[in-house]
């Protein structure tokens, strides 16, 4: 892994906790590479959202308090669901768009599999992509290149704000049910189902996100 992979994993699987400060001397020495990598990776990740620069302490991880995990759901909630309908006005002008999305839903599930057979970092992570995969091919479907740029920045969420890490059995395939409604209502063009699927699909993340949050508060110290 290059610099910005190898902290972006560190921090979405959980090994750069919320609020921890970034030394760009330790972390080249922790990853034996030069500052100048290490400062490149900093400046992508904080376009990302990941990392900010907090007065008097320099680049720290991101903290999220549940305030604002509920508004990034909630945003996303909005805009998702106008992107699905938008892909489903789409879908029979783009045949090699939805194939695409086709194959994103169908790694969705391999990755799924592999989590409830061993839920090991490595596997969340892979979801986690995976699910980024597939609703970055939903939003390219969409045409709209603004939603895009938006879902870049918003779905940036370490995984103690991420439901794959934690979900159980039944809410991780009820999570994939919902990817494969999603895509069956924008295959057939059903623009108003693939928004409401959509809406339903961000909204049972969000619950279960700041559910998780309750019962862990220490998560988001």
């Amino acid at each position: 892994m290059n610099a910005y992979e190898q902290l972006r994993s560190d921090i979405l699987c959980g090994n750069l906790k919320p609020g921890e400060r970034l030394l760009e001397e330790q972390l080249a020495l922790r990853l034996q590479m030069s500052r100048t990598p290490i400062r490149e990776a900093i400046r992508r990740l904080t376009s990302e959202g990941l990392l900010i620069h907090a007065q008097n302490r320099g680049v720290t991880v991101r903290t999220y308090l549940p305030d604002h995990v509920r508004d990034a759901y909630n945003l996303r909630a909005q805009v998702e669901s106008y992107a699905a309908a938008l892909a489903a006005g789409q879908a029979c002008h783009a045949p090699e768009s939805l194939m695409r999305l086709s194959e994103a839903n169908k790694e969705c599930e391999e990755m799924a599999d592999r989590i409830l057979h061993q839920k090991s970092d490595e596997n969340v992570l892979a979801m986690v992509e995976a699910n980024r995969k597939f609703h970055h091919q939903m939003a390219t479907l969409s045409g709209n290149q603004y939603i895009l740029e938006f879902l870049q920045t918003v779905m940036a969420l370490p995984v103690t704000y991420n439901g794959f890490y934690w979900f159980s059995e039944n809410e991780l395939r009820e999570s994939v049910q919902q990817h494969r409604m999603l895509f069956q209502a924008i295959s057939n063009g059903d623009a108003e189902a693939a928004r409401a699927i959509m809406a339903s699909h961000i909204y049972h993340g969000r619950d279960g996100v700041l559910q998780h949050i309750a019962d862990a508060p220490s998560s988001t110290s």
